[in-house]
């Protein structure tokens, strides 16, 4: 009888065992999957920080190329500028210079029958100090 009797107690710890092992099974099962799910989660969470990076480098990409442009377009405008005040210069050079030109002639149109008597009277003015 204590044969039966400890056959049965194995049994029942054989059993108990058993049960522990599939409910920790059961446990692994639930963990792993558990796992997976955060796993796909950070996975998930990665791509769009990935994509958000991407959206970032091309919006720094594009300020970037407006920024080159800008700075073409002010080098273009000062070399215009500058080229604009040279011309400036040159018309105003050109406007004094045209002036002169016709002070010049109306003096000559005004003083052509004095130039002799004018002549002269420089003469006498000389000969009068001296």
């Amino acid at each position: 009888m204590g044969a039966c009797g400890s056959k049965g107690v194995n049994q029942e710890v054989l059993e108990a065992a058993r049960q522990e092992a599939e409910a920790a099974r059961a446990d692994a099962k639930s963990a792993q999957a558990e796992a997976e799910a955060a796993r796909r989660a950070a996975a998930a969470e990665l791509e769009e920080a990935r994509a958000t990076l991407t959206e970032i480098e091309r919006e720094r990409d594009a300020a970037r190329a407006e920024v080159r442009v800008a700075e073409a377009a002010t080098a273009a405008a000062v070399d215009a500028f500058s080229k604009a005040e040279e011309r400036n210069a040159s018309l105003q050079l050109e406007v004094e210079r045209a002036a002169a030109r016709k002070e010049a002639a109306a003096a000559d149109r005004g003083n052509g029958d004095d130039a002799v008597s004018s002549a002269d009277d420089e003469d006498e003015d000389d000969r009068g100090n001296g």
